[in-house]
């Protein structure tokens, strides 16, 4: 089994980085493992507070990992009206749950963040994730850090790329999806076989 990550993980957005566009992804298409049952299910538990369109980035994002891992782990939405009381966070945080919160920038857990950059979101080893809603400033970034995010729960750490999802650097330039680095890290915490993965690759 994977192990949960020992550090608080997060991601910020910087003033440099990776400059280079790329073309629009696709992903794989390995074959739908039916022969084996679904390894895990992992419910997720949505902060009624995002709007209507959040939820759909954040469901955009859990469906990208749900196909790249391709029925061994699984996420399973049970709540997008979740009630965030510290004793409903408290209960669930005992659970293989995944809870995404919503807070602002005058929020006191934020991390302090290195000089020139902002953190954007972040990821506890108890698998909450919490999304610092004012500091995003469209759908398609909220869906490509929450889907960076989502790694982070499912156990992968940060890579010293720039170019790829996991990626400490959040950068504009490149359109995040899960690609093979994401995949392998995730599957190397999980023991799960690689090749039967599916990743994004740009073309």
């Amino acid at each position: 089994m994977h192990k949960l990550l020992l550090v608080l993980t997060l991601i910020v957005l910087a003033l440099s980085g990776c400059s280079t566009f790329l073309p629009h992804f696709t992903y794989s298409r390995n074959p739908i493992n039916r022969n084996e049952s679904v390894g895990v299910i992992l419910p997720v538990y949505i902060d009624k507070n995002f709007s209507t369109d959040d939820k759909v980035s954040i469901d955009n994002a859990l469906n990208d990992w749900n196909y790249a891992l391709n029925n061994y782990i699984r996420f399973q939405v049970v709540s997008t009206t979740f009630d965030m009381e510290p004793s409903d966070i408290a209960r669930i945080r005992e659970t293989s749950a995944l809870v995404i919160l919503k807070i602002d920038s005058s929020s006191y857990m934020i991390p302090i963040s290195k000089p020139g950059t902002t953190v954007m979101a972040f990821t506890t080893p108890q698998r909450l994730v919490y999304v610092i809603r004012d500091r995003f400033d469209d759908q398609q970034q909220l869906e490509e850090v929450v889907r960076h995010e989502l790694s982070h729960a499912l156990g992968a750490g940060h890579s010293i790329r720039c170019d790829v999802l996991m990626s400490v650097i959040f950068n504009r330039d490149y359109e995040q999806c899960v690609d093979y680095d994401a995949i392998e890290k995730v599957a190397k915490a999980w023991r799960l076989p690689v090749n039967r993965m599916n990743y994004c690759s740009y073309g």
